[in-house]
């Protein structure tokens, strides 16, 4: 489904560019234009109890911090790299192997991988993305990754094998998909995105774009909680963070404002064996904050993660 309509004009907001539609019509659609978003943060959660952030440094290599549960925090040494994008990171199976992946220099997709306690080398699964990736997982617990390709298109590949595949559309933001939770991959591939005109679209299980609704200048961010309810998180046109939820079987509520102050798309997880809600993303003073909340709860605290 094409999400876009008439013709589209690059915007600037809070240093990420997103395409945004205006009145008129145009004889063809021009050329999709790179939506990199260099702030915010990835986060994924391991079989452990930890909660791991990773971001792009100041001198654009890949920095990463990690959170224990209960105790003990710290960052880690840097994973080095020429980020070109804020990075996605996934958990897959009982081991905890750990993936991390960003658009590069090239603007090809690299990752890489952390196994048996070390961390392998920057490998490139090539391609060509105008966005960050998501990523999420299969049942076969191997990564599945998502981008916005140079003909604006959603594009998925495997690390299970095989090339890029065309999911189409035109895209007008970075993908979302729902995240792997302690290294257990969701049951289905749903996936969402912000349209061109700048509401959230849904496609679930490939069945095609449906729109949620919503107003959003950055990529959207998804969480699946234990019940099997969904809930999307966009930053409002007035920063706050903002959440529209669906019990299973059901429809998207409207978005409803939570608060708090974004510059940057938020990521989303759950933590503590599923019963926390975890969203981060760039604050207004350029650093990483996080905003906690309960499963079930309407309270949410901000804090600083480091």
């Amino acid at each position: 489904m094409n999400l876009s309509r008439g013709r589209t004009a690059l915007a600037v907001l809070s240093g990420a560019a997103f395409l945004l539609p205006l009145t008129g019509t145009a004889a063809a659609d021009p050329a999709p234009q790179p939506v990199f978003d260099h702030s915010g943060a990835a986060v994924t959660t391991t079989n452990f109890g930890q909660l791991k952030y990773f971001y792009e440094a100041a001198d654009g290599t890949l920095a990463q911090y990690t959170q224990d549960d209960p105790i003990g925090q710290g960052a880690g040494p840097s994973l080095g790299g020429a980020l070109h994008s804020r990075p996605a990171a996934v958990t897959v199976n009982a081991d905890d192997d750990m993936y991390v992946f960003a658009t590069g220099a090239d603007d090809a997709v690299w990752f890489r991988k952390f196994v048996r306690a070390t961390w392998g080398p920057w490998t490139s699964i090539g391609g060509r993305s105008l966005t960050a990736p998501a990523v999420s997982c299969a049942a076969d617990t191997q990564p599945l990754v998502y981008v916005v390709g140079g003909d604006g298109a959603l594009w998925r590949r495997s690390l299970a094998g095989g090339g890029w595949s065309s999911l189409g559309g035109r895209m007008g933001s970075a993908p979302a998909a729902v995240p792997a939770v302690s290294g257990t991959c969701a049951v289905e591939q749903d996936l969402f995105v912000r349209g061109d005109n700048g509401a959230v679209y849904e496609n679930r299980a490939g069945t095609g774009w449906t729109r949620v609704g919503g107003l959003t200048f950055q990529a959207p961010t998804v969480i699946r909680l234990p019940n099997g309810s969904t809930e999307v998180y966009v930053i409002g046109t007035d920063g706050a963070l903002y959440l529209a939820s669906r019990a299973p079987g059901g429809v998207f509520s409207s978005f409803h404002r939570i608060g708090g102050v974004f510059t940057s798309s938020p990521s989303a997880q759950l933590w503590r064996s599923g019963t926390l809600r975890v969203v981060v993303g760039q604050g207004a003073d350029g650093r990483v904050w996080r905003g906690t909340s309960r499963v079930g709860s309407s309270i949410w605290a901000w804090t600083r993660p480091f």
